[in-house]
């Protein structure tokens, strides 16, 4: 592997697969924020999940496939979600640690 490389598993398919990323996005929240590259709205709702326990809702699951690209500050998780929302053009509802997503 080279610097840039990523091996990432598909437990579903039993698949790896090799991709160049950018090593900033996966390092960034050593310095309190978020940087996306064409990131699929599934990878961010995951980071989401694991970085704030969020619960996560979705109604529609073609929402998943939405991208974005960008940079976000971590250490307010409303801040973040009100500037997803806004990006997105989506609706972040936040009731205690579940997060509801759904189309404005």
């Amino acid at each position: 592997m080279k610097p840039g490389d990523l091996i990432a598993y598909d437990k579903e398919n039993q698949h790896y697969t090799k991709k160049i990323v950018n090593p900033e996005v996966y390092s960034s929240w050593m310095s309190s924020k978020l940087i996306f590259d064409k990131t699929e709205l599934k990878e961010v709702l995951d980071i989401l999940k694991d970085t704030y326990g969020l619960k996560i809702k979705i109604d529609d699951p073609k929402l998943m496939n939405m991208t974005i690209s960008g940079s976000a500050p971590t250490k307010n998780v409303d801040l973040l979600i009100g500037a997803l929302s806004e990006i997105l053009d989506l609706k972040f509802i936040k009731t205690g640690n579940t997060l509801m997503i759904t189309s404005k």
